[in-house]
């Protein structure tokens, strides 16, 4: 075997390799998502409907307040060179407790100091901060350097963690505050092992502060005012769900949002690999990996849509074991169509990202706002579980439609 033969083996092995941790790092986002909708089907099963409906109403209004633990870091960690990377991260994990930490007191003080449930929202905003917002950044770090196989495995690992304590509350009858507790205890175990991976020195944090702030690009800015603005249109139909339904009609659409839910990562996940091939590609590559993309992603999603036509109800029947679920169908169904045109808008929005429009991100995600907004107040003495759920579905059609024009307009098609 001579030099060339040799070296063009190494290359494929190189290439199975790479390939190999990405799948793995898919796959663990997956499974991860898969958990989550566990907890809440497990939740769900243990629950009265009233009950599962308040916890459900609680997730979604911490996801909300949790907006200032992470304003767009994860992407600007992906975007950034690796030296500046390296640098910034710290300080970028200390900013996601500074405004964790602030929300904590503000709703101690001034939001919780009457409320009956009050113990189990600041548990599930500490949930929330980990499973979501801190665990974003910190697979974008692992994803930016490559260690592809280092976080997939991790996430793996605490997966298997978290379902073995729903598993084990569910079967023993435990409180909800104490899985909660677990739950805590876990996500903060695995955070720190991904620090010491990360080389995270939080003691240094403080004493670089002024300077992180003094040494502050415009563009990380842009990114927090676009993660900001996303935040403000995506979760409206959930906050409106949460606030102005009845906990049993909230329990109702979140048993059928968190199915839906699951699938929405399938398009995460290529957006993941399509934002570091489109930072260096030409117009042409790009229009191509753009294409495939789109057609694996409307063929998967339709799929999935076919198959829950048939197999919906009896899937929530198994799931949830409990006959009020089954009244979710409809709204299930309009999620998954709603699924199918946010898919397709991925690979228009990765474009976005990698090429550093920024700005034009913001203003499209304002517009979307104003015409969630526009819709609300339009139908609000109408306002009910099906229009709320239509909410999404219509919002995901329409940033399909305002980004494929933007690609369009940018590459002159």
């Amino acid at each position: 075997m001579d030099f060339l033969q040799v070296k063009a083996l190494l290359s494929q092995k190189d290439y199975f390799i790479r390939h190999l941790e990405s799948f793995i790092y898919a796959s663990s986002l997956f499974v991860r998502r898969c958990v989550a909708a566990v907890i809440a089907f497990f939740l769900a099963r243990y629950l009265s409907v009233a009950e599962f409906g308040l916890y459900s109403s609680l997730v979604s209004i911490s996801l909300i307040l949790l907006v200032v633990a992470n304003l767009g870091y994860n992407e600007y960690l992906l975007v950034i060179s690796k030296n500046n990377r390296e640098k910034v991260v710290n300080h970028i994990i200390g900013f996601s407790f500074i405004g964790f930490i602030f929300l904590l007191l503000i709703s101690a003080i001034i939001g919780l100091s009457g409320y009956e449930h009050k113990f189990i929202f600041i548990l599930i905003l500490m949930k929330m901060f980990i499973d979501t917002k801190l665990s974003i950044v910190t697979f974008a770090y692992f994803q930016a350097e490559n260690k592809f196989f280092e976080i997939g495995i991790i996430n793996i690992l605490y997966s298997i963690v978290v379902s073995l304590a729903i598993g084990w509350c569910y079967f023993n009858k435990i409180s909800l505050e104490g899985f909660l507790a677990l739950n805590v205890t876990a996500g903060i175990i695995f955070i720190f092992v991904q620090f010491l991976y990360m080389d995270i020195k939080i003691k240094n944090y403080f004493s670089d502060l002024v300077y992180f702030f003094r040494n502050l690009k415009k563009d990380i800015i842009y990114f927090a005012l676009s993660f900001f603005t996303f935040d403000m249109y995506y979760l409206l139909p959930s906050f409106l769900a949460a606030v102005f339904l009845l906990k049993e009609q909230t329990a109702l659409f979140f048993a059928a949002f968190n199915i839906a839910q699951i699938f929405v990562l399938i398009a995460q996940a290529q957006m993941h690999r399509m934002i570091p091939e489109f930072i260096t590609l030409d117009k042409e590559k790009t229009a191509v990996i753009i294409k495939n993309n789109l057609l694996y992603l409307i063929i998967v999603n339709l799929l999935i849509f076919i198959l829950f036509i048939f197999t919906g109800k009896s899937i929530l029947q198994v799931v949830y074991s409990k006959s009020e679920y089954l009244s979710s169908f409809p709204l299930l169904m309009i999620f998954l169509a709603g699924n199918v045109f946010y898919a397709l808008s991925i690979p228009f929005l990765s474009y976005v990202i990698a090429k550093g429009h920024q700005k034009k991100r913001i203003m499209l995600q304002l517009e979307f706002f104003a015409v969630s907004l526009v819709f609300v107040l339009l139908t609000f003495k109408f306002l009910d579980l099906y229009l709320i759920s239509g909410l999404y579905a219509i919002m995901c059609g329409y940033v399909f439609v305002r980004y494929r024009m933007f690609y369009r307009q940018q590459n002159d098609i």
